[in-house]
């Protein structure tokens, strides 16, 4: 038996404390679009039976905060996590990629972009977020220094500086989105790391049955997305 259909068969034997009870979820934008929808559709619950309280910050590191805090439930990340109460579970490997207008020079290669050819172009990248530093590390590893000309607030705004040809956009494959754009998505050699997404949750208070079958969900639902 698949997590998954564990999970749907525990939805049946919810326990009566837990009707009703509101999972408060917090999640990134690239996530919320592509990974959230698929757990709540194959959860499948009866509204009155389970809720969800999304919260959406393109910083995970405040979702964390707010995770400590008793705000959330259960929170969308990227590991490593920081040095606090916390435990996680890894969902998939979310690789970055090159977001290009589709008639940069790049677009015809046919091959994985080489990190200095990622760093010898403008770029575009999302700020805050946990992953900016270790970004920069790698590329720093190599004796590279890209040139940002541009950090946005959230994946739609680069999308549309790429569009006008203002650089090239250092973003996670989950959040390219190039459907009816003239925009490609290139794969970028492995030296640089790929983000790791993961759910967390707080060590203590992981208290609901709900908030524990949507970890599991969550699990289930990214391994089917990764295959």
């Amino acid at each position: 038996m698949t997590r998954l259909s564990a999970a749907r068969i525990d939805l049946d034997s919810i326990a009566d404390e837990d009707l009703g009870t509101t999972i408060r979820v917090g999640a990134y934008q690239s996530v919320a679009a592509a990974i959230l929808p698929l757990i709540l559709q194959e959860l499948g619950a009866d509204p009155d039976e389970v809720q969800f309280d999304l919260t959406e910050s393109n910083d995970d590191r405040v979702l964390l905060e707010m995770l400590e805090r008793g705000e959330l439930d259960v929170a969308f990340t990227e590991l490593p996590l920081p040095d606090r109460p916390l435990e996680a579970t890894r969902l998939l490997d979310d690789p970055y990629g090159l977001l290009l207008h589709e008639e940069h020079p790049y677009a015809a290669l046919g091959r994985d972009l080489t990190l200095e050819e990622v760093a010898a172009i403008p770029l575009i990248a999302c700020r805050r977020n946990s992953g900016e530093t270790r970004l920069d590390e790698a590329f720093a590893l190599h004796g590279l220094l890209p040139r940002f000309v541009q950090k946005v607030e959230d994946t739609g705004t680069l999308h549309g500086f790429v569009v006008a040809g203002l650089g090239g956009g250092l973003i996670p494959r989950l959040a390219a989105n190039v459907e009816g754009k003239p925009l490609v998505a290139l794969p970028i050699e492995p030296r640089l790391p790929h983000r790791v997404v993961a759910i967390a949750w707080h060590r203590d208070r992981l208290h609901t049955g709900t908030a524990g079958m949507f970890v599991d969900l969550a699990v289930e639902v990214a391994a089917q997305h990764a295959g």
